[in-house]
């Protein structure tokens, strides 16, 4: 069981017992795996990097196939325009690709005059229109002293969400999920405007990360 850590006298994150419970649901299966990068498309199919390569591999048999170069994948998300989002590297920024192979885009790049590592974790947001991601800064050896940021597909532009976070993940309860100090915290998110509605709450205590 899952205990959720909020006073809603203070901070309406969640109106009820039932929509909290909701959210303790969701967040089994919402942040990304660190090692494979988890399962996709309702869990019919898995990602997972090996032999320096991006590779799906349906669960039901058949061999993998593979996508693309990586190196070292931290990351992978299935988009509604039916292409993966991942991040291949150690130093680098998200990609896609298309699901069923195809040309690789730069969907992110490193701004190196702010101090950028690399951006992490990617996780794509109902609708298409838009990402979420960590980017980890230098002097921040733990994931969790990066920032979340969200990007357009369309336009490239990207916006500072969480200071201090990583793993962020969209649930269908309307909340951005993220990680810091050994919790997932959850707030509530407007996916029009793509910005934060109101302050975080823990759900969820004592969280094991990987970098």
């Amino acid at each position: 069981v899952w205990s959720v850590v909020s006073d809603l006298d203070l901070i309406d994150v969640a109106a009820t017992e039932e929509e909290k419970d909701r959210i303790e649901a969701h967040s089994v299966n919402s942040i990304p795996d660190p090692t494979y990068g988890g399962q996709l498309q309702d869990f019919a199919i898995q990602g997972f990097a090996a032999e320096g390569k991006l590779k799906t591999l349906r669960l039901a048999g058949g061999a993998p196939r593979i996508l693309a170069d990586a190196a070292a994948l931290h990351g992978l998300s299935w988009g509604a325009d039916g292409r993966l989002y991942f991040s291949p590297s150690n130093a680098g920024g998200i990609q896609s690709v298309p699901a069923g192979g195809g040309e690789v885009r730069a969907v992110t790049t490193l701004d190196r005059r702010q101090g950028e590592l690399a951006h992490r974790w990617p996780s794509a947001l109902p609708g298409g229109r838009a990402l979420v991601f960590s980017v980890q800064r230098a002097g921040g050896e733990a994931p969790e002293q990066g920032r979340v940021e969200v990007v357009s597909l369309s336009s490239g532009e990207r916006k500072p969400l969480v200071e201090e976070g990583a793993f962020p993940s969209y649930v269908p309860t309307g909340h951005l999920l993220y990680t810091r100090g050994g919790r997932v915290l959850a707030a509530p998110f407007d996916l029009r405007r793509l910005e934060l509605r109101g302050p975080a709450v823990p759900i969820v205590e004592e969280v094991s990360l990987s970098p």
